[in-house]
């Protein structure tokens, strides 16, 4: 249940990424987002015990990484549908997951894209926390 819920969690930020106008292929966006979502969920997953400054700082981390993986994610599927060569992709990547994160900072996106990250961590580690076995 918890890889659904984390699959369906990349593949809302996924959709907003389209919303927001930074993934105008909405087609790409979708798969980017479900398997972004799926490595965040892993990555998030030990730091569910954390005090909540502590996580507010990992929400901004986390947001930051999925952002540049999205980015990385997005311009490879972008290119293997493209008749790119294969030698430029390295490049087209990173100055892709560079725009993305610069993008996201001084466009102030991250004022309102924190808040929901740290929503996002908050549920998956309530829901976490929730389905473990506590010992009798």
């Amino acid at each position: 249940m918890a890889i659904l819920l984390t699959a369906l969690s990349g593949l809302l930020w996924g959709l907003l990424a389209h919303e927001l106008e930074v993934a105008p292929a909405v087609r790409l966006a979708i798969p980017a987002g479900l398997c972004v979502g799926l490595v965040m969920g892993l990555l998030i997953r030990p730091l569910r015990d954390v005090d909540w400054p502590a996580a507010a700082a990992f929400s901004l981390i986390g947001l930051y990484v999925a952002v540049a993986l999205f980015a990385a994610l997005y311009s490879a599927i972008d290119l293997a549908a493209s008749d790119q060569r294969l030698v430029t992709w390295p490049s087209v990547i990173a100055e892709s997951m560079w725009t993305f994160t610069w993008g996201l900072s001084l466009s102030g996106y991250v004022l309102l894209l924190w808040p929901l990250s740290f929503a996002n961590h908050a549920l998956m580690w309530w829901y976490q926390r929730r389905s473990e076995v506590i010992p009798a």
